[in-house]
């Protein structure tokens, strides 16, 4: 969870800047995301886990607001909202089940066109703040959930990761398919993911997952993106933009299916029969360590 702040280069070199690709993303992710919110016919069937259709709409609603305030690096206006990003701004990781358990609370409307308005206008401050440069600047750090810095694009990254991971959860509950597209999910790695797993309270997380495991050596190619490498020692978890050693495990994917993996919608044997997931490396075995290692709360 983090996102570009100036500690290395960026996985691919583009034209465009990374804040015009998250503007750009939302442009088009928000629009894909009312319209099916809109055209759900059972607001009360299961998406996920306990949350029915409207209150995962709900949760996306308070994740909106909470991102869009931490982006444009304010905080919202007094009020269940301010109450809400003040707790979230300094929860810990082992605490995020809370803060989700809270946005049901802070965000009591379970219809999903009503929530579908509100999410729009929300991501509308957003665009127009980070299109005319009101947040904060690119390389500028702002405070994100458990007080973790990253920068106003990394947050957007998020928030995009939220919108097409439950996006989906919605759209199977209705019987219909919402694609977790390559590009806005390839930015979730590039400018959230990855820097965010250097911050002390991120890499403490990950590291106390791991326990005396032993050090494993994560390399990730992303399509559309250079190779990374992420190694799990003892007590310690490094990125490495330059391959130092062979990986244990190396994982070739395709961007929006490795966002699934990761936040538990599927496994990674049926992508892996379809080569959208492709595991090698000197100890492949290893994935299943690897996969809970990188189990994250959605």
């Amino acid at each position: 969870m983090g996102a570009a702040n100036g500690k290395g280069p960026s996985l691919t070199t583009v034209t465009a800047s990374p804040r015009g690709l998250a503007v750009t993303a939302l442009r088009e992710t928000v629009p894909r995301l009312s319209q099916l919110l809109r055209s759900v016919t059972d607001p009360g069937r299961r998406a996920v886990g306990h949350w029915s259709i409207g209150e995962t709409a709900a949760h996306l609603t308070a994740v909106t607001v909470l991102d869009s305030s931490w982006a444009r690096g304010g905080r919202p206006e007094p009020g269940r909202w301010r109450e809400l990003f003040d707790r979230a701004s300094t929860t810990t990781l082992d605490q995020v089940s809370e803060i989700n358990a809270l946005t049901m609370v802070c965000e009591p409307e379970r219809d999903p066109r009503v929530l579908a308005a509100r999410i729009e206008r929300e991501a509308d401050r957003l665009v127009e703040a980070l299109a005319a440069g009101a947040s904060a600047e690119p390389g500028d750090e702002v405070s994100w959930l458990a007080g973790i810095g990253t920068s106003p694009t990394g947050v957007v990254a998020h928030l995009l990761s939220e919108m097409l991971v439950h996006g989906r959860d919605i759209a199977r509950a209705e019987g219909r398919s919402f694609p977790s597209l390559a590009a806005p999910a390839r930015l979730f790695f590039e400018t959230f993911f990855l820097d965010a797993l250097q911050s002390p309270a991120v890499s403490r997380f990950a590291t106390e997952r791991n326990g005396d495991g032993g050090e494993l050596r994560w390399e990730l190619r992303l399509r559309g993106a250079q190779p990374v490498q992420l190694v799990f020692a003892p007590g310690q978890l490094t990125v490495e933009r330059t391959a130092a050693r062979a990986p244990d495990v190396r994982i070739s994917a395709d961007p929006g299916v490795m966002l699934l993996v990761m936040f538990r919608r599927i496994g990674p044997l049926a992508p892996m029969l379809r080569r959208r997931l492709v595991v090698s490396g000197r100890r492949p075995w290893k994935l299943r360590r690897l996969m809970r290692l990188l189990q994250m709360p959605a």
